[in-house]
């Protein structure tokens, strides 16, 4: 990945070049990357998809000061400068467009695929004076594309690929752009489906490691008058793993019984962007709900193991309005006011 960091506009490696200038909301407000005094690395959509990473993770593996491992199925743990947390409240910040992601039972981040994106950002470092106590070592910001209220486009992919003794991989994508009213209203809506064959083989039978994605995204951009915006957007995010990939330690086999687990996450938000002569008012709300089913094999010993059904339910709800400043002294800030809810979380 050629990220682009804050002290330069443009980077340069052997025949490669990087557009001269990224403009990023690190701070709340749109401004040039050069001029951002925080340390940042930010990543267009089009480089993304032009080198063709396949989720977001891939793409944070080469980021600067950050370290990625996989988690359960559909999730990631993620370490910026070697901060990091397992369990309790997250270290690191994560944000869909405007959605917070975080529940203080569980520091995983959700699997995105990297696909329909405006561009990826990487904070490093103690963000919390812009982005709340989840972002000790620093926060990542996925901004996906807002619908056009002028053109009409419409663009898919899709990709087979094979495991060396394994099974095949596979991955269908696209994206629909349309306006509904011309410079008023559009309409934007992008899926994405993920197969991977598995690779392990146990007394389960063989490449038992099966893991299927699904992103579903829709958003609605509505300009009632020149100075307002709203975006409604709903997400759906689902992943299935059907056993777990690795063995334990105190054996040289994988798990005897089935251990399948799963990821079901559903984002309603909505952003209303009011511009003001001297600053504008930003009002972000959003409600996301977390399904976590899974089968864990119990050691009773002696080589005997039971499964045992656990799932995991927690609902969340933000609520965001910031004030920043547009005229020529930005009269600091930006100033904002949080109410995020405790997630309700059901065990079973």
């Amino acid at each position: 990945m050629l990220g682009v960091d804050a002290d330069a506009d443009s980077v340069s490696r052997g025949d490669s070049f990087i557009i001269d200038e990224i403009l990023v909301t690190a701070q709340k407000r749109e401004e040039r990357l050069i001029n951002v005094p925080i340390a940042i690395t930010a990543v267009t959509g089009e480089e993304i998809e032009d080198k063709g990473y396949g989720n977001i993770s891939e793409l944070l593996q080469r980021a600067p000061g950050v370290s990625v491992t996989g988690g359960s199925a559909g999730t990631t743990q993620v370490q910026v400068r070697g901060v990091s947390s397992l369990y309790g409240a997250a270290t690191v910040g994560y944000y869909l467009d405007e959605i917070p992601f975080s529940f203080n039972f569980n520091t995983a981040l959700p699997e995105i695929r990297a696909w329909d994106l405006e561009r990826v950002e990487v904070l490093r470092g103690p963000q919390g004076t812009l982005y709340g106590a989840n972002s000790i070592g620093g926060t990542i910001r996925t901004l996906t594309k807002n619908p056009s209220l002028s053109q009409f486009e419409a663009k898919g992919e899709a990709g087979v690929g094979f495991i060396k003794d394994g099974d095949q991989v596979w991955e269908v994508k696209g994206a629909l752009n349309v306006p509904i009213v011309e410079d008023r209203m559009g309409i934007r809506l992008a899926a994405t489906h993920y197969k991977s064959g598995g690779f392990v083989d146990s007394p389960l039978g063989e490449d038992i490691d099966d893991v299927e994605n699904t992103t579903l995204r829709g958003k609605i951009a509505l300009a009632p008058t020149e100075d307002l915006q709203i975006t409604l957007s709903a997400w759906s995010l689902e992943t299935e793993r059907d056993n777990l990939s690795y063995a334990r330690p105190s054996r040289v086999s994988t798990l005897p019984i089935p251990s399948p687990t799963s990821n079901k996450i559903r984002i309603l938000s909505s952003v209303i962007e009011k511009e003001m002569p001297s600053f504008n008012i930003v009002s972000a709300t959003s409600y996301l709900t977390l399904d976590l089913p899974n089968v864990t094999p119990f050691d009773l010993g002696d080589g005997l193991f039971v499964p045992v059904e656990g799932d995991i339910e927690a609902k969340t709800f933000a609520q965001e309005v910031r004030l920043v400043s547009s005229g020529p002294d930005r009269l600091g800030g930006p100033w904002a006011a949080i109410i995020k809810t405790a997630p309700k979380i059901v065990l079973r």
